[in-house]
């Protein structure tokens, strides 16, 4: 994993590409750009003069040095805060299904910076497993989850001593990673299995 040059990987689905991509829609998570300089002109565009860009561009992460395989976004009335996700596929299978491990966090503003290539990035909100809840919550309600659980993850991270990510953002979390058995049938959010791996259930 590459923890120290990103956000935390703090999510994972199991389930094929399609029907992982199929819930994620049905939940209202649109594809976004990969950042270059036209897509930056867009993005600036939209947070100067108000609105929301369903496609707006996130810069690539890495996991063992690849970069994402995917990247979403859940769109907000203003450029300046979204969720975003971004999905590596892994080599690792269970019960015959892909997993594939991820990030999900929410902007709360954008930032001029030099770490970055094109010089500006979004600002993402320190309580990161307040994103990592919202995604359980959207697609728990949308009927796209058989089961899902808790692991053990990035480890945690306090308040009064946060981590930082590439481009200085600190954060904080429980550690955990949020695991989502995708269900290819819609199904009621009631009859989704709870896994109780952890001891405790992380509070949003």
């Amino acid at each position: 994993e590459s923890q120290g040059q990103g956000d935390p990987l703090n999510i994972a689905f199991v389930g094929s590409e399609r029907d992982v991509l199929v819930a994620l829609v049905r939940a209202g998570w649109d594809f976004t750009e990969t950042i270059n300089a036209t897509s930056v002109g867009h993005m600036v565009s939209a947070f100067a003069f108000g609105g929301a860009d369903r496609t707006s561009p996130v810069s690539p992460l890495y996991v063992d040095g690849r970069p994402q395989d995917f990247a979403m976004q859940h769109a907000r009335t203003d450029i300046a805060q979204r969720s975003h996700l971004r999905l590596w596929l892994t080599p690792l299978q269970v019960e015959g299904q892909a997993v594939w491990i991820g990030q999900i966090s929410r902007d709360i503003g954008v930032k001029v910076t030099t770490l970055s290539k094109t010089l500006t990035t979004h600002v993402i909100d320190p309580q990161v497993d307040h994103a990592r809840f919202r995604l359980l919550e959207t697609l728990l309600r949308s009927g796209n989850v058989a089961r899902w659980g808790y692991v053990g993850g990035v480890g945690t991270a306090s308040r009064d001593q946060p981590r930082a990510n590439l481009t200085k953002d600190p954060y904080f979390t429980d550690g955990q990673r949020l695991v989502l058995f995708i269900s290819r049938t819609p199904r009621d959010m009631g009859k989704a299995e709870f896994i109780p791996w952890s001891e405790s259930e992380p509070k949003g």
